[in-house]
């Protein structure tokens, strides 16, 4: 980027951006027992991140650099992709309508 737009963008992105609070930790009383479960994903490098857990359980990831959402089943113990419909997309962030279903917000790369 140009250093003559490096304020234009500061002050774009500070405006329309702007720093979200982080919820307050929540301390749990007490023992508390975690199981934690390893799954691959079937693309490797393809830069999993972007994670949103579902109220069904899943675990949907983006794949930004194979174009692909990921979606990891702990159920099933199984993890798959869904490519995208349009070409040369760079999946970025997740969210969960109303209804449970979910979608990412492809960035043209």
């Amino acid at each position: 980027m140009p250093k003559d737009e490096v304020d234009t963008v500061t002050q774009y992105l500070i405006q329309n951006f702007p720093e979200r609070p982080r919820p307050a930790a929540v301390v749990v009383p007490g023992p508390v027992e975690a199981a934690i479960k390893t799954l691959a994903v079937p693309t490797p490098g393809s830069r999993p991140h972007d994670p949103l857990a579902t109220r069904d359980g899943a675990i949907w990831y983006t794949g930004q650099l194979s174009g692909k959402l990921g979606l990891l089943d702990p159920r099933a113990v199984r993890s798959r992709n869904i490519r995208s419909r349009r070409r040369q997309t760079g999946p970025h962030g997740l969210v969960e309508d109303k209804d449970g279903a979910t979608s990412g917000s492809p960035a043209t790369t």
